[in-house]
């Protein structure tokens, strides 16, 4: 996935990425990338460098308290865990 974008970014899809979030019932991860991956992924939509969509990737995993499962596939964490983490901020 490197190289340009193909299309520009309509100031509409920028404000809906970078200030629209959602909690799915489920998880809607990829189960064959690590947690730090499937948080990467959308990323890959902005033209950023790797190592800043690296860097925002960990930061926000670091912010859900799951940095110390940022390697781990999706079925070796648990669900209800990292997401009452996500509702309810570290604690």
């Amino acid at each position: 996935m490197t190289g340009s974008l193909s299309r520009t970014i309509d100031p509409f899809d920028s404000f809906r990425a970078k200030t629209i979030g959602f909690i799915f019932q489920f998880h809607h991860l990829i189960p064959n990338l690590t947690l730090l991956e499937n948080v990467e992924l959308p990323l890959y939509s902005f033209p950023i460098l790797k190592q800043e969509r690296r860097k925002k990737a960990i930061r926000l995993l670091e912010e859900m308290g799951l940095e110390d499962r940022m390697h781990f596939l999706p079925t070796r964490v648990s669900g209800g865990r990292g997401r009452g983490r996500r509702l309810r901020g570290r604690s």
